[in-house]
């Protein structure tokens, strides 16, 4: 959904330059997209984000008109996190400020900055920290395997105990087999 949201404030505002194919929220959809973040200047022109297609060098027409290259040459994004008001600008900025953040800027308030910022917060952990944060992890992710067991057993029994009365109502063996999807031997050793 996001990527989505991302790729929609990228389009051109020139829609016939793009193909034919609609998605279902009106937008032309290209057959493929390549996003590129890049450290460095490509070019001298003063605009951050560039969108550019194939062109044949000979009669300089587009070639494909559903293959498109966005650039974002992150040397060239000068805003403020104030002044990102649009999710393509917070995205670039965080591409090129994240690293140097002390805190979540107040106007970054989408929930998938949550996840985000969650991951920044960890990787400042040294030392201790850290080893207590791996530890408790460790302990969550014991904690969710233990409880994934648990229900697979109580599953289980759900499906013996019914079986079992399957068998007292007088059902065959192979029918109670079938219903519950359970070997033949372990029907049979219910009896």
């Amino acid at each position: 959904m996001h990527l989505h949201t991302f790729l929609k404030s990228c389009k051109s505002p020139n829609p016939e330059n793009r193909g034919s194919d609609k998605g279902n929220d009106g937008y032309i959809l290209p057959g493929s997209f390549f996003i590129g973040i890049l450290n460095y200047n490509r070019n001298n022109k003063p605009f951050f984000f560039s969108e550019e297609g194939w062109v044949n060098l000979q009669t300089k027409e587009l070639v494909n008109k559903k293959d498109f290259k966005v650039f974002v040459e992150l040397p060239k994004f000068n805003k403020k996190a104030s002044e990102c008001h649009i999710f393509r600008d917070k995205i670039i900025f965080l591409f090129k400020n994240l690293h140097i953040l002390k805190e979540r800027p107040s106007n970054f308030g989408e929930k998938i900055f949550d996840r985000i910022f969650s991951v920044t917060e960890v990787c400042k952990l040294k030392g201790d920290e850290l080893k207590a944060y791996r530890y408790s992890m460790k302990y969550v992710d014991e904690r969710k395997l233990e409880v994934r067991c648990a229900k697979k057993e109580a599953f289980l029994e759900g499906i013996l105990e019914t079986a079992k009365n399957m068998l007292k109502d007088g059902l065959s063996l192979t029918r109670v087999a079938r219903i519950t999807k359970l070997p033949k031997e372990q029907v049979l050793a219910l009896k």
